[in-house]
């Protein structure tokens, strides 16, 4: 009874139902205010706002502070970014709508131009290739391709940045202005003009400096970093250059001087450096120096040449330091140099005896364990380099040239006085405030206040280019919904709709040539359809096979090997 039934499927002609023959008709209004695509207009205004809105959130967040946004501008940027395409998007697939169907209301229009509005409107690698088809259409889809691509430049045009602000501010300071009582250095040996020890108070202040602890003071700089001028003991500091040659290549005899007066086989020093205290019992008056320093150095290298000198004078003074205050926290400004220590006034400093405690020796004695170092050159048939000291292998250097003859003449040495009095600077400003400083009056310093500030800074170049692309996408896109007051309904690219069109069998018995996709759907919706092989033709004469839509019971499988 199947195979009957199937066969009788296959060969009976279709007579079509009596009720498909009544279609819903439905009058033609083309006008421009009912026809107007509102939708896609509003998608295209949409977009454009968005665009509007990307530079009113750049401009805003321009120059604001972080803590200000509980959202960053990058995440709106890339909200309203998304709005823009999915807008853009949207109102593309409504001009693709009415740019089809007008193109089906033109004269000489050919079918393969309805394809290509909708072939282009779907691939993109159809729209890139269309070659001579290529149209709106076309041109429209590939920039809505490249459209994404304004989310990441949307947020490249807002990214952080520090900035620092200044305001007044006073800081109070507590610093010794003069060394005294409890803030000696050292205690001298009962016998000779040696120190025996530094002081428990000295040894902290120099640990410290070794480590590199911060120097807390009572009160920090609320809100930023405070730059200002304090006045603490010190050093003041002067030096003066020289220099001297030196010739250890003439070796005519070993009996004669050179320049610098020494003969060939004695040491002639290429780096050297020395730091001293004059011991005494008798008190450094006001302005007389208290430490002398001295630097020697070849920075040219070789074994004849010119060594440079650099003595260096310490007097005990007042000094107006530049200071930075953070944190809670005291430190020498970076920005300024021994150089650029004022001296507010000297001050008298007490000498030492056998077993009596010293000021500065201490200090000294420290010095030369981190610093005495020297470099001796000298010639008894050979070239002779001895080294004495660290300190001459942190600044020693070998010249870009080779002497196989006289290895040892490709040296030079940089010049360490910099570094030198630098570290004195800081041991002597660190004594002023972690000596002893009771009784020592407060400082009122007026500072200027740093502030560090983590702002939004905008890229408007960033900015230019995301709103560039959402232009292109926009000016291509509304010329599509162009002339939709030509059409008499809402139109759309349902294959419902264009098969009713194009006189789809199924869908013309039934519903109006002119209605739309929705209208279609009450019409005809509920009707059963399948698609496979159906036979057209009359009972009893020549029967034609196709694939197409029809009721169920009129359509079979498709027949392998079948040709349709």
């Amino acid at each position: 009874m199947a195979s009957k039934h199937q066969s009788q499927v296959q060969n009976d002609p279709i007579a079509p139902p009596d009720e498909y023959q009544n279609p819903a008709q439905r009058p033609w209004r083309a006008s421009v205010i009912r026809r107007l695509p509102w939708d896609g207009l509003l998608a295209f205004f949409a977009a454009i706002a968005c665009g509007a809105l990307m530079i009113v959130v750049i401009k805003i967040s321009d120059g604001d502070l972080v803590s200000n946004w509980a959202v960053s501008p990058a995440v709106y940027l890339s909200i309203i970014s998304v709005v823009s395409n999915v807008s853009l998007h949207y109102a593309f697939s409504r001009g693709v709508d009415i740019s089809w169907w007008n193109a089906a209301m033109k004269p000489n229009t050919k079918v393969h131009d309805l394809h290509n509005i909708w072939l282009y409107s779907t691939s993109l690698r159809s729209a890139f290739f269309a070659g001579r088809s290529f149209n709106l259409v076309a041109l429209s889809a590939i920039l809505l391709a490249v459209l994404p691509a304004n989310a990441p430049l949307a947020q490249r045009a807002s990214r952080t940045v520090t900035r620092t602000t200044t305001s007044g501010a006073t800081v109070p300071i507590v610093a010794a202005p003069k060394l005294g009582p409890g803030m000696e250095t050292g205690m001298m040996a009962t016998r000779g003009s040696l120190v025996a020890f530094a002081m428990p108070s000295f040894s902290k202040v120099l640990q410290n400096h070794l480590v590199s602890a911060p120097i807390a003071v009572p009160q920090g700089c609320a809100g930023g970093a405070c730059k200002g001028i304090i006045n603490g003991a010190g050093l003041e500091i002067s030096c003066t250059s020289s220099s001297r040659k030196f010739d250890k290549l003439n070796h005519e005899s070993l009996d004669i001087l050179g320049p610098d007066g020494t003969r060939l086989n004695q040491d002639t020093i290429v780096f050297g450096t020395e730091i001293n205290h004059p011991i005494r019992a008798t008190a450094f008056r006001p302005g007389e120096p208290a430490i002398n320093m001295s630097t020697v150095f070849n920075e040219k290298g070789g074994c004849a040449g010119t060594v440079e000198i650099r003595n260096c004078t310490l007097t005990p003074a007042t000094l107006a330091y530049h200071v930075v205050v953070t944190n809670g926290t005291v430190a020498l400004d970076g920005a300024y140099s021994y150089r650029n220590d004022s001296v507010v006034s000297y001050f008298e400093t007490p000498g030492a005896g056998s077993g009596q405690m010293t000021y500065y020796g201490g200090l000294v004695f420290a010095l030369q364990g981190m610093f005495t170092s020297k470099v001796g050159l000298s010639f008894s048939g050979y070239m002779r380099t001895v080294t004495d000291g660290l300190t001459a292998l942190r600044y020693q250097r070998q010249l870009d040239v080779t002497n196989p003859k006289w290895p040892d003449c490709i040296y030079y040495w940089q010049d360490p006085t910099e570094d030198v009095l630098a570290t004195i600077r800081q041991i002597a400003f660190r004594m002023a405030f972690e000596a002893n400083v009771t009784g020592v009056a407060v400082q009122e310093m007026q500072a200027e206040r740093q502030t560090v500030e983590v702002v939004y800074q905008s890229d408007y170049l960033f900015l230019g280019l995301s709103l560039m692309l959402i232009g292109l996408s926009a000016v291509a896109v509304v010329p599509l919904m162009w002339k939709w007051w030509r059409l008499g309904r809402e139109v759309s690219l349902s294959p419902m709709e264009t098969a009713r069109a194009f006189g789809a069998h199924e869908l013309v018995p039934g519903s109006g040539s002119n209605s739309s996709a929705s209208e279609l759907m009450g019409e005809v919706g509920s009707r059963e359809v399948r698609y496979g092989e159906v036979v057209y033709g009359q009972y009893g004469g020549p029967t034609v096979t196709a694939l197409a839509f029809a009721h169920p019971t009129m359509v079979s499988e498709p027949r392998r090997g079948a040709v349709y």
